[in-house]
């Protein structure tokens, strides 16, 4: 019976990392970069947020971090999330990028309200370093590439891991 009980929640882990890898990598990425978060805040257009929090509950249970997923479509509903979680300890914000609302002028708009709150911000587009995201990740020809914007990082005053950052792009030194 244990067997059976093992082996049953090992192919669903399998099945369901599968489906998350995206989110999964980004609480990888994040837990290697910022040793110290706790908690995966998860900014995503109402359109993809079903999709995303089912990849969240998966990356929880995978990264064993907390992820929280904030449904967002206007400036109005980006200021008072902002707002709500400006205030905990120890949290990372990921942005699933979009060309609907998540348009490099509102990555930058975040960046600059949570980088004066000292709360990292990652994007899953190239070039969201280059408008304030500390770092980017995503896939490029069949791998993830990783992208840091290292002047955030110093303003934040988190030091990014060498042996991570030995794996990155830099965009911004």
């Amino acid at each position: 019976m244990k067997k059976t009980t093992f082996f049953l929640i090992l192919s669903f882990l399998i099945i369901s990392s599968l489906a998350s890898q995206s989110v999964s990598q980004v609480g990888f990425v994040i837990k290697k970069s910022v040793p110290s978060t706790n908690e995966i805040i998860v900014f995503v257009t109402n359109k993809d947020k079903d999709n995303i929090m089912k990849q969240a509950k998966m990356a929880q249970v995978i990264t064993k971090k907390k992820f929280s997923v904030y449904p967002i479509d206007k400036s109005i509903e980006l200021t008072k999330k902002v707002r709500m979680i400006s205030n905990k300890k120890n949290i990372a914000v990921f942005v699933v990028t979009d060309d609907s609302f998540f348009k490099p002028s509102v990555i930058k708009t975040i960046s600059d309200k949570l980088n004066s709150k000292g709360i990292p911000l990652f994007s899953n587009r190239e070039k969201d370093t280059m408008v304030g995201a500390m770092i980017a990740i995503y896939k490029k020809d069949g791998t993830v590439e990783k992208h840091v914007n290292k002047i955030t990082a110093s303003i934040l005053k988190i030091t990014i891991p060498a042996d991570f950052l030995a794996k990155c792009i830099i965009d911004v030194e």
